[in-house]
């Protein structure tokens, strides 16, 4: 099976390439009155001019792709809360996330 997933990660980034365009990201959602971060800095990667006149709440992102393997899990779909700051958060986002949110 090594041949075959090692093709379908290529192809998968070959797609990725095909959509070369640019992603809003909010940096976070309400949800019944909590707080959820999405843009997450290890994984988004900032596009475009900052300084230009689009809401503050969104980061212009180049589009993305996590290919993920066994590793996944569902408990690493689940949301943690960081008591510190009132915020959930995807539990697969690294530690770095995490002490951003609590150094806001």
């Amino acid at each position: 099976m090594g041949r075959r997933a090692t093709a379908i990660a290529a192809w998968q980034r070959g797609l990725l390439r095909v959509y070369e365009d640019s992603v809003l990201i909010p940096y976070a959602v309400g949800v019944d009155g909590q707080v959820i971060s999405l843009y997450d800095p290890a994984v988004h990667q900032r596009a475009g001019d900052e300084t230009d006149e689009r809401d503050p709440r969104w980061v212009v992102c180049h589009r993305s792709c996590i290919i993920v393997g066994g590793e996944l899990t569902l408990e690493l779909l689940e949301l943690g809360y960081d008591d510190s700051s009132g915020v959930y958060f995807g539990a697969a986002a690294d530690e770095g996330q995490q002490r951003h949110l609590r150094d806001r």
